[in-house]
């Protein structure tokens, strides 16, 4: 897994609001695979197993407020808490995606159910829900080109892909 990120230790502490007395018992296992975000799965005898993210990049609100916006649409977690810094999740029982044929098949039905989602604008989704229009891209297009062409970016896509994805761009924008 390419993790981008340095692994957060769990602290409990940082969870005190959520767990409150229920630290009889408590379990903690890291979970390895994520580029950026250190996951933890943590059990106890009243809350049973649920996931505790500490964030390194992302904003636990914006994460939950997207995550209600798909529910019902494409399996997802529960958010059970946040904090400016952490969140805590239902646990959710799965494998680690290993890409093959029927899998992906099933990922684009999953991603088709999402593009049906539609807002007023494009942008960054702001804590309260709303959308802050994107800044220093000339076009959507240009900005994911951009992207494309980061090296980050074509160290993990494999080549093939990367011009693919690049010419699906350069034809429907």
């Amino acid at each position: 897994m390419d993790r981008r990120f340095p692994k957060q230790q769990f602290e409990v502490e940082n969870f005190a609001d959520f767990f409150q007395d229920d630290l009889t018992n408590i379990k903690v296992e890291f979970f390895d695979s994520g580029a950026c975000n250190s996951n933890y799965l943590v059990s106890t005898s009243q809350k049973g197993k649920v996931v505790c993210r500490v964030h390194s990049r992302s904003n636990p609100q914006v994460e939950a407020y997207i995550t209600n916006l798909v529910q019902g649409v494409i399996p997802t977690p529960t958010f059970l808490w946040t904090s400016h810094d952490s969140s805590v999740m239902s646990y959710v029982q799965g494998e680690e995606f290993q890409p093959t044929p029927k899998l992906v098949k099933e990922a684009g039905v999953l991603i088709a159910k999402m593009s049906r989602i539609k807002f007023d604008n494009k942008g960054y989704f702001l804590s309260d829900g709303s959308i802050k229009a994107f800044e220093g891209w000339e076009s959507t297009q240009a900005g994911i080109l951009n992207l494309l062409n980061h090296e980050m970016v074509k160290k993990i896509l494999p080549t093939s892909l990367n011009v693919k994805l690049i010419k699906v761009i350069q034809t429907y924008e």
